[in-house]
């Protein structure tokens, strides 16, 4: 029997395998497609779009847009288009015409120089360079990464001869027994930091920037219009801004809570120590806002007409937290660094600690994160964030309430109250069963 079962097995794993095997692959046309940079409010989102599928930006601010000609099909799995770009990705020589709604043009556009500068930290661009600035920031930070190279063997070249000084100074000291006073043993050498931002190499795209509104986009060359090159685009805007905080309870920093309306209501039970990061935040259409980040994704968004949505944006910098108890500021914040360090021993766990780069533990390492740190009792409080000129940030009040722990006796009395329902249901089926036996034998 159990032969049996392995052959069925073993034959339609190879039914399986030759089906897969036989199976066409998907479709592919080739087309004209906009490669977006679409920037979100808080980094650059990329995708693409191809024939048919309009196109949405935020408004008032810029995006990079080039246009390429690749092989796209519609990958069935993921449910998305995609692009055949590691083996066709032809760019597009052209001008970039847009019209309004009405037909009239609003700008024709020749592509620019752009680069894009990435922080510490950060593993997508935050920052776009455009025309001269990009290439004098690429060659600034070319220098700079030339520069940590040849500090790199220098410090090499040094550490080598200093531990060389030091065994030979050992060795001296182990022949002649005389030891060297702390002032004559040398310093090591500073290992040297790399550079704190990357800038990537500029390159050649269009730069869009528009109000809010409705538009036709295509490229253009000597020739008229470029075929396949029409698309309708959406220009829109947030709703209304605000702040929004990230929140790291002290007990599971991991897993952050996230407050972006000021009709939040902020629960506190017992003492609790937290840590939090204040951003920058904009509501927006769900729908459009998909659209824009995800615009090779057929179904995204689908469903989200007439639904708003909290986009966080750039982290605040130059405020500080108040928090307000009674009407009166009774504890003010700064924003600081903070490193988080296992504690020792067998036992996991972690300790959140003010970063201090001249401790043993925390030299050459980075802070964890950089945050207002709050120690709040049980009471009602009210937390907001201030500028540099101490005025209130719109948007950035937040109101906490302390939970009420009930009484160990009621816990109890609640957990009893299936029991007594159940011994008195109990009782009321056999005083009726003992009714009806009396009855019948009356």
């Amino acid at each position: 029997m159990n032969r049996v079962v392995m052959g069925l097995v073993l034959a339609l794993c190879i039914i399986t395998f030759v089906g897969s095997g036989l199976a066409a692959p998907p479709p592919r046309e080739e087309q004209l497609v906009y490669g977006i940079s679409a920037w979100d409010g808080n980094k650059f989102a990329s995708t693409f779009v191809p024939r048919g599928v309009e196109m949405f930006l935020l408004a008032d601010v810029d995006h990079v847009i080039n246009g390429t000609k690749t092989d796209v099909y519609y990958w069935d799995i993921t449910q998305e288009w995609m692009g055949n770009w590691m083996e066709k990705r032809i760019d597009v020589p052209g001008q970039l015409e847009i019209l309004d709604s009405d037909g009239n043009l609003v700008s024709k556009q020749d592509m620019m120089s752009y680069g894009y500068r990435l922080r510490s930290g950060q593993f997508t661009p935050s920052e776009l360079l455009k025309g001269d600035e990009a290439h004098r920031a690429y060659e600034a930070y070319r220098q700079e990464l030339e520069r940590y190279y040849q500090a790199v063997n220098d410090y090499r070249t040094a550490r080598v001869e200093y531990e060389e000084t030091l065994l030979a100074m050992v060795q001296h000291v182990q022949e002649t027994g005389v030891p060297y006073d702390e002032s004559e043993i040398p310093d090591p050498p500073v290992e040297p930091s790399p550079p704190t931002e990357f800038v990537g190499a500029p390159l050649e795209a269009f730069i869009v920037n528009l109000p809010p509104g409705k538009y036709r986009i295509r490229m253009v060359n000597e020739a008229g219009v470029i075929p396949d090159s029409e698309r309708s685009l959406t220009v829109f805007s947030a709703r209304r801004h605000g702040v929004g905080y990230e929140i790291l309870p002290e007990s599971r920093w991991t897993r952050p809570v996230m407050s972006d309306d000021s009709s939040h209501i902020l629960y506190l039970h017992g003492t609790r120590t937290m840590y939090l990061k204040a951003f920058t935040a904009s509501e927006y259409s769900a729908y459009e806002f998909l659209r824009m980040v995800q615009a090779h994704k057929p179904l995204a968004g689908r469903g989200m007409k007439g639904m708003w949505q909290w986009q966080r944006g750039q982290e605040l910098e130059n405020i500080q937290l108040q928090v307000v108890q009674g009407g009166e500021v009774v504890e003010t914040a700064p924003l600081a660094p903070y490193y988080v360090q296992q504690t020792p021993g067998y036992a996991l766990g972690y300790e959140i600690v003010e970063f201090d780069p001249d401790k043993v533990e925390m030299a050459g390492r980075r802070p964890s994160f950089a945050a207002f740190k709050l120690v709040l009792e049980p009471g009602s409080y009210v937390i907001r964030a201030i500028d540099e000129a101490g005025n209130v940030v719109p948007g950035s009040v937040r109101e906490i309430r302390t939970i009420k722990e009930p009484p160990p006796w009621s816990l109890y009395l609640l957990a009893a109250i299936p029991l007594f329902f159940g011994i008195g249901l109990s009782g009321l089926r056999r005083f009726t069963s003992r009714s009806r036996t009396r009855s019948e034998a009356l």
